[in-house]
């Protein structure tokens, strides 16, 4: 008996019968490379596709985590900000209110007002108050330097009768917010007043000589009887104040503007 499974030519037909079945199987029997390709090319483009959006939806995850920390992130720094600027508000508070008990002790209990040029009490005042404009904002060095004028404590006129009881020499005004202040007749020579805002306020025989008044707004200001021998003083900043028997730099005197004052020295009303 011959042996069939040793003939190559009968392993051939049997290998060749499986190939074909299994290509029958597959449906493409009769199809050219062009239908296997466009069969194909549905399934390819939904992998590829769902790959590309699954790519796109991470990339989207992670720019939204991205921002999102950026967004913790400047919270949290405004939040900061915003204690420490409170914390500030705070101390500032705190300050000018210890200022003041301290400054109404002395006028009460130690005779600030009517102390002597040179007293120790004079002394302990002036340096409480030099040392405390430097800690405030520009809001209560104005409220600041309005007290010490209702308290008569830089007034230097005659009629005070004792000439300026405080020194503000060098005193920190910078910036200060002292629109509509009344400081009639203030001694507020060689204070640092640059960016100060005193548009509208009241500096009848104010004395501003050697006052670094750069930047500062003296709209509308009445500076009847002033002394505006102040440094870093441009004809700009004055262009909208009130003069009259006003001493300029130089030592001139201005009446420009002595037809808009009533006989008081109070400004007119506008029309």
């Amino acid at each position: 008996m011959s042996n069939t499974s040793n003939d190559p030519s009968s392993l051939s037909k049997v290998q060749k019968h499986i190939v074909v079945r299994l290509w029958e199987s597959t449906g493409f029997r009769g199809k050219t490379l062009w239908d296997i390709m466009q069969l194909l090319i549905v399934p390819t483009a939904l992998l590829v596709g769902g790959y590309v959006l699954n790519e796109v939806a991470a990339e989207r995850d992670r720019k939204n985590e991205d921002l999102r920390r950026k967004n913790d992130q400047t919270l949290a720094d405004l939040r900061y900000k915003n204690d420490q600027s409170l914390t500030d508000l705070r101390y500032k508070g705190e300050v000018l209110k210890n200022y003041f008990e301290h400054m109404t002790t002395l006028l009460s209990d130690e005779g600030l007002a009517q102390s002597k040029k040179g007293s120790e009490v004079r002394s302990i005042a002036n340096a409480r108050t030099l040392s405390t404009l430097r800690e405030l904002d520009e809001e209560r060095k104005g409220i600041l330097l309005k007290f010490l004028h209702e308290a008569q404590l830089i007034d230097s006129s005659s009629r005070a009768g004792k000439g300026s009881v405080l020194s503000l020499r060098r005193a920190d005004l910078r910036s200060a917010d002292l629109r509509f202040a009344d400081l009639q007749n203030s001694s507020l020579k060689t204070a640092e007043l640059s960016g100060a805002n005193l548009s509208f306020s009241d500096l009848r025989g104010v004395d501003l000589r050697s006052t670094d008044l750069t930047n500062a707004n003296l709209g509308y200001a009445n500076l009847k009887n002033a002394k505006l021998d102040a440094k870093q003083l441009s004809d700009t900043q004055l262009r909208k104040s009130y003069l009259c028997e006003t001493t300029m730099p130089g030592g001139t005197k201005s009446n420009r503007d002595c037809d808009k004052f009533n006989k008081d020295g109070s400004l007119k009303r506008r029309n």
